[in-house]
């Protein structure tokens, strides 16, 4: 039987070719484009405080972003304070107030793409994770940690097998995504994973796999989980040093308390199944749940497939499923949606990008378990 390539794969490439894989466009863009003006934070915090509405997300016993790597989360990650993206321009959002700047530290910089400098707010990274002591990312084929606005290169990758250098002949060593674990970063490349110790600086051995692209990766106690193109659910032993295929057709995968949650495509419609660790016993949960879903350890958030203008929110184990209800204001939630947490914060955030050249976001916070919402319009220009 021959699969199908859904939605979700097509859009994984192509931003694949857009990220940590291949390097971006740098060429300067034609006289007619409008730069993005000097930011300047005492007016923004001015407007603020004539702005009473606010988002109110708190943190607790914050030591790193719990996510998945996947192809839905991997612009975004959450910290204590801030909501950072890495998209068009890095940009951060402080989480109880809403406020958003340029994720840049130098004094006067325009945050313009097409004034000379090093804009940090576009330099090229990808799969931000954030720790308390600062923001790691990928940058092709480095790994860097920045802290206190200044950025150091904590390895860079020379290993690529065969099937590197027939996908990416020029950029065979490139890394895809990564998920922090207490000390130990897991980096993902196409086809392989290794990992750094963020206290001692020891680099693991490399782990090949399969021959396919791995686009998602996931994580319990015992094992790793990764999906590829595919469509494999793919399991790795971390005591036996094993890999094994767990499903078929499926599209990303993450971990909660550890209990595996996936999608499954039949007959071209997503299903979110769950299963125990070692991959057994697997559970229909939610019928039509798009790849964006998001787990908290009480409930899951998730958009439809075949409308996705309907967004959901349930119990873990399925039940009591509620849908979210939007004003009709003109800014309700449509395309494709990124639905965003972390264990650290007490929110659910789901976040509507513009596709416009204004770059306007529309964020809204959702209590953890609640279907009731602030919402915040944003201009990260």
């Amino acid at each position: 039987m021959r699969k199908r390539t859904p939605q979700f794969t097509v859009i994984f490439l192509a931003t694949l070719s857009l990220c940590a894989c291949h390097p971006k466009d740098l060429s300067v863009p034609s006289s007619e484009s409008v730069p993005i003006g000097y930011v300047d934070l005492d007016e923004q915090q001015n407007q603020l405080q004539q702005n009473t509405q606010t988002l109110g997300v708190k943190s607790s016993d914050f030591t790193a972003d719990s996510k998945s790597f996947g192809i839905m989360t991997a612009a975004y990650t959450i910290d204590d304070r801030y909501l950072y993206g890495h998209s068009q321009l890095r940009y951060k959002m402080e989480l109880f107030t809403g406020k958003v700047q340029p994720d840049c530290n130098i004094v006067g910089c325009p945050h313009d793409v097409n004034t000379p400098g090093d804009c940090e707010a576009h330099l090229d990274c990808s799969s931000p994770v954030a720790t308390t002591e600062g923001l790691y990312y990928l940058r092709k084929n480095q790994l860097i940690y920045k802290h206190n606005g200044k950025e150091t290169v904590l390895l860079t990758n020379s290993y690529g097998t065969e099937f590197e250098a027939n996908l990416y002949p020029e950029n065979r060593h490139c890394i895809g995504g990564m998920l922090i674990r207490e000390d130990l970063i897991y980096l993902c490349g196409p086809s392989y994973f290794f990992t750094y110790n963020r206290k001692t600086g020891e680099i693991g051995d490399r782990t090949n796999i399969c021959d396919s692209i791995l686009y998602g990766m996931t994580a319990t106690n015992e094992y790793l989980y990764f999906c590829n193109t595919n469509m494999e659910l793919l399991q790795y032993d971390l005591q036996k040093d094993s890999v094994q295929k767990i499903d078929d057709y499926v599209g990303q995968v993450t971990a909660c308390d550890e209990a595996l949650y996936y999608i499954r495509w039949e007959e071209n419609v997503p299903i979110l199944y769950t299963a125990e660790a070692d991959g057994g016993n697997p559970q229909r949960l939610i019928n039509d749940c798009y790849v964006n879903y998001c787990l908290t350890d009480t409930h899951i958030y998730y958009q439809s497939y075949a409308d996705k203008r309907k967004i959901f929110v349930c119990r873990l184990d399925g039940s009591e499923v509620q849908e979210i209800v939007f004003s009709d204001d003109g800014l309700a939630p449509n395309g494709i949606l990124n639905i965003i947490s972390s264990d650290a914060v007490d929110h659910v955030l789901i976040i509507k990008e513009d596709e416009s050249p204004d770059n306007v976001k529309v964020v809204y916070a959702f209590p953890k378990g609640s279907a009731e919402y602030k919402m915040l319009e944003i201009d990260v220009s």
